[in-house]
């Protein structure tokens, strides 16, 4: 329980016309007085501060994640330079096994571009440009 303090008045010495120091003033003294705040008045102070603590907390961590994931998680993947198709592959198969975070529709169109059409045969050497591996940043 906290203590409160309330000064008392200064009580001033009578003027005593022979005495030949000055009156001085009696210094105040400070009293005890026990209360404070109450228990209910603490339990809201406590949950205030609870509260105030857990928005902070999701603040800060809300922004660390959004600042995480605005960051590239690294270098650009390494691309092969072309790659040999084999029998049964397609332009689509190919693209998705690429390690690229993209969609692969983008990947498959970026592909035929590269290599003048989407239609692909057994021994082809595909040309895989490099400007794929900054789709997935």
């Amino acid at each position: 329980m906290a203590a409160v303090l309330r000064p008392q008045p200064a009580r001033h010495l009578a003027d005593v016309g022979s005495s030949p120091a000055p009156a001085r003033a009696e210094r105040p003294r400070l009293v005890v007085i026990e209360g404070g705040r109450s228990s209910a008045a603490r339990a809201r102070r406590r949950t205030f501060l609870l509260r105030r603590a857990t928005v902070l907390a999701a603040l800060v961590l809300g922004t660390w994640g959004v600042a995480g994931a605005l960051t590239p998680s690294g270098p650009a993947p390494q691309l092969p330079a072309s790659h040999l198709v084999q029998p049964g592959e397609t332009l689509w198969g190919i693209a998705s096994a690429l390690p690229v975070d993209a969609d692969v529709r983008v990947l498959v169109t970026e592909l035929a571009e590269a290599n003048g059409g989407a239609g692909v045969r057994a021994g082809q050497q595909l040309v895989i440009p490099a400007s794929l591996a900054d789709l997935g940043r």
